[in-house]
């Protein structure tokens, strides 16, 4: 049987002894089949190293097409005979073009009009000194390879020159925005101007595309003026009568709040394929109708991002690899085989590049950015990519370009492509945007010689003998879940004072009297992290930004709820990778100035929001919840990275919401009872707890219990305590606990302690303190990690080896925790004794008496509707000796001698460690001084 004949198809398959590569246009589906899994895995394979380079998908597209084309590949007889034999082009190009159409409609929908209205000045000069210039560059050059190589004598050599310069000026913007998402610059200055400089730069692209192709295929004068006047007519159809009737659709089906329905896709693609039908018949490209039908997507809300998410993948992953095989057997290297064909190669190259950056530059110079952001706005704006070999393959199939000027611009796609990662990456590094940064904030002189904002200046309260008060909180939004419990510290913040004020017409209407009477609020800020794929739909959001902010739905909660506490409310949203959520955090910190940072510790090791692991979640185990090593990292980079001073919340019904964690026993996991054809039997199911729970005359009540063991985190977190317990609802248990040497009697503890409140004698705090040491074993959970290796647990204490403050040391930080204690005790002890219980105490295992008290003081403070909350000191760059030993001893006498794991104690600290695995019914919040202090 002949490689690449027609063959009849016997229906018994492989046994009937044909090939399964025989082509049969009866039964295509076979060869078909196989063309779409070797051009696919090629596309993937080289990705694999072409993505540690930097290099966006489509370069490796790019290549694989060229590999399996003619270049390469085909040279070898039976792999293009049967593989891709001539007659099975068809079905490929066909599914090919089908997909550009649709991957052509997404790219319309990616083309923001209000980006260019936002910043129209810079976006139409950039966008014409990026057209202008290089499109006068590739009229030059066209006159050059009409003389040299075109052979086509028939073609008008006017629509040669403007279809040269088209290809010359024309931006790829869908790769654009992906370079811009690799490199985060998609929410700074250059990343806005050139995403608004692109739009319009592709939207005159294919206008001048468009009107090439008219002229090609008309045979005259009038017949293109035709084909013009009945583009543009089709034009105004979709914007004036079409888009209003499909908003209208899209309204009445509910699509913009619940998503789009299976009819308004259904009507989406009709519209796809009908706009590409009627721009196909009047004379233009099928793909200008799919661009078009993109244009009029609304984008209200998140409509045009959900529609994005519809098709995506399949165009992404199928249709566009097909494409680019198709490009590939059309592009054959080794035309290029002679000295000038391939210095007319670098010709173009050079002249592309050379033209773009200068017009781009120039441009962007002129609107006031410094020359290092001009040049790198011009090196992005020379980026080629897909949507140049798109105009290439047009160029060919009209019989514009001749397959050896074809391959010349190929080269020069994927050449230029390549080098704009590593350019924008030498001429914009990171430390360059930070300077800039910094220089227009004001922090900085530009010759960095004089600072003009120091951090340090503002977040003094743990180096101060006496506490400050903390006036800028920021917060980290990354889950719905944690919300509640953020809900709850933030008003903590809320003095009656604020909360209370006469709110009286009298009273607001004069400014005067409310700031002399009231304090000054708090000052809330609320970061919204939100993960950044490379999906386009990602991409739209992105450049949706201010749209997404205004209707992210947790971000208009959390301001809602900070104003009705009467603060000060500021936010704003955030997309990067979860690998860059720490250094979003860290910059954002930064910018706001914040004095203390709030972390919501995750429940189920995951960073973002990924709301199909909500039940996951309900089913994990217990000591999950702190062994995720992916979390553990996010929460220790920002631990070592925030100037400001910082506290992980754990939630454990701090607002008094379920808390899916058994003290007791396992919850056994979810099990799915029902299909989803049953579940669709029924117009409602409803999961209704009717009962109403009783009114608490302690609800909004909450007890703070501290152990002070000292040290500048454990300073940091009683600055801290002092300002919260201004709000007459929390009273603060705060218990400073001194390390002693073990006595010589054979007692197992030896303390004492002293009370500045008759509220707790001395002697009850001693006779439960050694009942609860006996049985202190049993206090921690059964179903602790078991695969941590015992060589990440440090059996013995070596000073040698970890870093653990010495006793000189040691005594400096007690002096130092005794002069901030001393200067705090004259101005708020005075002020709120009868909420505030302090004593000292010595302890020879101080860890375990901290935990014996707590679980005492939570018992205590049970019937609280808030609850009570554990505040501690993360100390761990500075380790207290004591503390390290006391936590090896309580491990190796219980029965899970690996604790929660190193990951969990380098993160989150000794101390915090022991709390978190017993059997403590409280809220924890774990915190660190500002990184600077001594």
């Amino acid at each position: 049987m002949a490689a690449g004949k027609e063959v009849t198809h016997s229906g018994v398959g492989v046994f009937s002894g044909e090939s399964p590569s025989a082509y049969n246009p009866e039964n295509p589906i076979t060869l078909f089949i196989i063309q779409c899994i070797i051009i696919i895995g090629f596309c993937r394979l080289l990705h694999l190293p072409l993505s540690r380079l930097k290099q966006p998908r489509v370069i490796a597209e790019i290549i694989a097409g060229i590999l399996l084309g003619p270049s390469a590949l085909g040279k070898i007889p039976y792999f293009n005979n049967h593989i891709f034999p001539k007659d099975s082009l068809v079905i490929l190009n066909l599914a090919s073009n089908i997909g550009l159409v649709f991957f052509l409609f997404v790219v319309g929908m990616e083309v923001d009009i209000r980006v260019i209205r936002r910043h129209f000045k810079v976006a139409l000069s950039v966008g014409l000194g990026s057209l202008l210039l290089p499109f006068a560059g590739g009229v030059a050059v066209a006159y050059g390879l009409n003389k040299e190589f075109n052979d086509n004598k028939d073609i008008n050599l006017a629509v040669f020159f403007i279809f040269i310069g088209t290809a010359f000026s024309i931006t790829a913007f869908p790769v654009l925005a992906r370079i811009l998402t690799e490199l985060k610059l998609l929410q700074e200055n250059v990343g806005i101007v050139v995403l608004s400089a692109g739009v319009g730069n592709d939207m005159i692209g294919w206008v001048l595309l468009a009107l090439t192709i008219a002229l090609v295929h008309a045979g005259s004068g009038l017949i293109s003026l035709y084909v013009l006047l009945l583009g543009i007519s089709w034009v105004l159809i979709l914007i004036y009568i079409i888009r209003p009737i499909f908003i209208a659709l899209v309204r009445k089906t509910k699509s913009l709040e619940n998503g789009p329905t299976e009819f308004i896709i259904a009507i989406t693609f009709f519209l796809v394929l009908g706009s590409a039908f009627v721009t196909d018949i009047i004379g233009v490209h099928p793909i200008f109708g799919g661009f078009l039908a993109g244009l009029i997507i609304p984008h209200i809300g998140d409509f045009a991002v959900k529609v994005t998410e519809k098709v995506e993948d399949i165009i992404t992953i199928l249709f566009l690899p097909l494409y680019f095989a198709s490009s590939g057997l059309k592009t054959d290297i080794t035309l290029l085989n002679d000295k000038i064909s391939w210095a007319w190669t670098f010709c173009i190259i050079l002249t592309v590049i050379t033209t773009k950056v200068i017009g781009s530059s120039l441009a962007a110079r002129i609107n006031g950015l410094l020359w290092r952001e001009s040049f790198t706005i011009g090196v992005l704006m020379s980026c080629r990519g897909l949507i140049e070999l798109i105009v290439l393959n047009v160029g060919l199939t009209a019989n514009i370009l001749n397959p050896k000027i074809f391959t010349m611009f190929v080269v020069n796609a994927v050449l230029a492509t390549s080098l704009t990662t590593p350019s924008v990456l030498l001429l914009y590094p990171l430390w360059y945007r930070e300077k800039v940064k910094r220089w227009r904030a004001g922090e900085i002189d530009w010759k960095n010689t004089s600072t003009k904002f120091n951090p340090k200046d503002e977040n003094t309260f743990n180096s101060s003998i006496v506490p400050i008060t903390i006036n800028k909180l920021m917060v980290v939004l990354n889950r719905v879940e944690h919300l509640p419990s953020l809900m709850a510290f933030i008003r903590f913040f809320s003095p009656a004072s604020l909360v209370m004020a006469d709110c009286s017409p009298n009273a607001c209407s004069d400014p005067s009297k409310i700031t002399e009477d009231a304090e000054v609020p708090l000052s809330i800020h609320g970061l919204r992290l939100v993960e950044l794929t490379q999906r386009t739909s990602a991409i739209i959001k992105v450049s949706d930004n201010g749209e997404s902010n205004k209707l992210d739905p947790l971000m208009n909660v959390f301001r809602a709820f900070v104003r009705l506490n009467r603060l000060r409310v500021s936010g704003c949203l955030k997309f990067a990778s979860e690998e860059g959520f720490s250094s979003c955090v860290v910059e954002q910190a930064k910018e706001i100035r914040a004095e203390f940072l709030i972390i919501p510790w995750s429940t189920d090791g995951s960073i973002s929001d990924e709301s199909e692991k909500n039940f996951k979640r309900i089913s994990s185990s217990f000591v999950q919840k702190y062994t995720t090593a992916r979390h553990n990292e996010y929460v220790e980079s920002i631990f070592d990275s925030v100037h400001c001073g910082i506290g992980v919340l754990i939630d454990r019904g701090l607002a008094g919401n379920i808390v899916h964690e058994n003290f007791d026993s396992q919850i056994p996991d979810l099990d799915r009872r029902v299909s989803s054809s049953f579940l669709t039997q029924y117009d409602t199911i409803s999961y209704t707890n009717t009962m109403f729970e009783n009114l608490n005359p302690s609800d909004g009540k909450y007890h703070i219990f501290f152990p002070f063991f000292g040290g500048e985190d454990d300073r940091a977190a009683l600055n801290i305590i002092f300002q919260l317990v201004t709000n007459p609802a929390i009273s603060a248990t705060i218990v400073r606990i001194k390390s002693i040497e073990k006595s010589t009697s054979n007692s197992p503890c030896h303390f004492s302690a002293t009370n500045t409140k008759e509220s707790q004698s001395v002697e009850a705090s001693q006779k439960n303190h050694g009942t609860h040491l006996q049985h202190f074993n049993m206090q921690f959970r059964s179903d602790l990690p078991r695969q941590v290796s015992m060589s990440q647990m440090p059996l013995e204490y070596d000073d040698a080896k970890c870093s653990i403050v010495s006793d000189s040391r040691n005594s400096i930080q007690g002096e130092l925790d005794d002069r901030f204690i001393e200067s705090c005790m004259n101005s708020i002890l005075q002020k709120h004794s009868s909420r505030i219980s302090f004593e000292t105490v010595n302890s020879t295992v101080p860890l375990q008496h901290a935990l014996s008290l707590a679980k005492q003081e939570v018992s205590k403070y049970k019937h609280y509707g808030g609850g009570s909350l554990i505040i501690l000191g993360r100390s761990c760059r500075n380790p207290n000796s004591y503390i390290r030993k006391d936590l090896i001893n309580l491990l190796k006498t219980s029965d899970y001698p690996t604790g929660g794991g190193s990951g969990l104690r380098r993160c989150l600290g000794d101390s915090a460690e022991a709390f978190l695995i017993a059997k403590i019914r409280a809220s924890v919040l774990i915190i660190q001084a500002p990184l600077f202090s001594k």
